[in-house]
């Protein structure tokens, strides 16, 4: 309700955004969009949302990054001119694992990057990439993200009837490690790339970040989205 309220302008902000849900332990969730529902979602977003939403969602597709870390990504984590290509890095305290985490950025994601800060520059924004279109100086909130896939979904089904079944942002990112994996890239490389923690004794002293593998995987699916989308 506080959710529908926000989107509408009717309060600013969700006071219960980021509460955890009461209730046994979560299922596991394997939403995986198909190529066509990617291709339709990357046209829909064109005119369905905001420039901010737009972009985070995605970023969270190219990136396989989680949406709230994607919603709360800062200007000063980035080095979009890096020699060795495009980085940005999250720090510990706002991963899951609560390990500081690089991820290797495509130019695709980068376009996607730059265009989301030049919107921010044109309303005053501040420190965060993805501004929220009430406040230019904060971050946009991962509940507007998933009250706005509701209605890009219904802008997808609108254009084609029964084309997209229900999704979150969160399942963008399994998508996106999906299409890297079908792409050819690594599972080891992929499961860094989500920043998935060994639990076993080898993980605990390998520190290792394999960034130069995790590269190859954002390559691999920008490549993979570029063909999509055509």
């Amino acid at each position: 309700m506080l959710g529908f309220a926000v989107e509408n302008d009717l309060i600013g902000e969700n006071l219960l955004a980021g509460a955890k849900r009461r209730g046994g332990t979560e299922r596991s969730k394997d939403r995986v969009l198909s190529d066509a529902e990617v291709k339709a979602l990357w046209e829909a977003l064109e005119t369905s949302v905001g420039p901010s939403i737009k972009l985070a969602l995605r970023t969270i597709l190219l990136t396989c990054a989680r949406p709230g870390e994607v919603a709360a990504m800062r200007r000063d984590e980035l080095d979009l001119d890096a020699k060795d290509g495009a980085l940005w890095t999250i720090p510990g305290d706002r991963t899951k694992n609560g390990r500081l985490h690089v991820v290797p950025l495509s130019a695709t994601a980068v376009a996607c990057i730059r265009e989301a800060m030049a919107h921010s520059d044109k309303i005053g924004g501040g420190v965060y990439v993805f501004c929220s279109r009430y406040e230019a100086a904060e971050s946009i909130a991962r509940h507007s993200m998933s009250q706005a896939v509701k209605r890009i979904i219904a802008a997808m089904n609108e254009a084609k009837p029964d084309s997209a079944k229900p999704f979150s942002p969160h399942d963008l990112r399994r998508t996106g490690a999906t299409l890297a994996r079908a792409e050819g890239a690594e599972r080891d490389a992929v499961s860094a790339l989500l920043n998935h923690t060994r639990s076993d004794v080898t993980g605990v002293y390998d520190r290792y970040d394999m960034l130069k593998e995790k590269r190859e995987v954002v390559e691999l699916l920008a490549k993979r989205v570029a063909r999509i989308i055509g």
